[in-house]
């Protein structure tokens, strides 16, 4: 039997696609499929917006794939493995090289395979779609959020390092410092993962009072305050 990799992920802003829906889902097709299931990778609390090798998950499914534990690449749809068109198109392609084959199983209500010509221009053509529909939403808003940004409103769930007066946004000095530490950790070489750790460790809770993980660091960093 041909050997496959599973790999589910769910943000936690993501009320749909839960794992264990999408882990029923895809080993079930593996199954119809008679492929042999090496390993089911979960991420949990992870965005789509970090590129897969720094996923802390993602990096595990790198690795099967790479030392031949596995030639099948199984998920759901294309958005719980890339982030963008650029991410879809380098991995397919490494993937491809290497002999492994991607499947994606409802891409609207069908699976494909990259293992195919046509899967494989497919996936290159839905991914494309995919990035044009998310830049026509990026310029849309864009023009709104800057403005409120810029005159200090709120335009959405308050930032860490801030806090909600009325529809102003004023600076939470502690969270402020918060801030300033995990700057000073990332230049210093700290990863997104051991500072999550750290924030944990001294019981640094985060704007909603939940935990840290790799993709909120990476969200606190990148964001612009205003």
């Amino acid at each position: 039997m041909e050997k496959a990799v599973i790999y589910c992920r769910k943000s936690r802003d993501d009320d749909g696609n839960t794992i264990e829906m999408q882990r029923d889902r895809l080993s079930a097709y593996c199954s119809l499929h008679g492929y042999e299931v090496v390993e089911i990778v979960e991420e949990r609390g992870v965005s789509g917006t970090l590129p897969l090798n720094d996923r802390p998950d993602g990096k595990r499914v790198i690795e099967l794939l790479k030392n031949g534990s596995a030639k099948h690449i199984v998920a759901l749809k294309l958005d719980r493995l890339f982030r963008n068109i650029i991410d879809c198109s380098t991995w397919t392609q490494n993937w491809h090289k290497d002999g492994v084959s991607l499947h994606l199983v409802d891409m609207g209500g069908t699976s494909i395979n990259s293992g195919s010509s046509i899967g494989n221009l497919f996936i290159s053509m839905i991914s494309a779609f995919s990035a044009f529909e998310v830049e026509q939403l990026r310029e849309r808003t864009s023009a709104s959020l800057q403005h409120k940004k810029k005159n200090k409103k709120v335009y959405g769930v308050v930032p860490f390092g801030w806090d909600r007066a009325g529809d102003n946004l004023i600076i939470n000095t502690t969270e402020q410092a918060v801030i300033a530490s995990v700057r000073a950790w990332r230049a210093s070489g700290d990863s997104f993962q051991s500072i999550a750790d750290k924030l944990n460790q001294k019981s640094v809770k985060g704007k909603s009072g939940g935990k840290w993980y790799p993709t909120s660091i990476s969200n606190l960093l990148n964001f612009v305050h205003p």
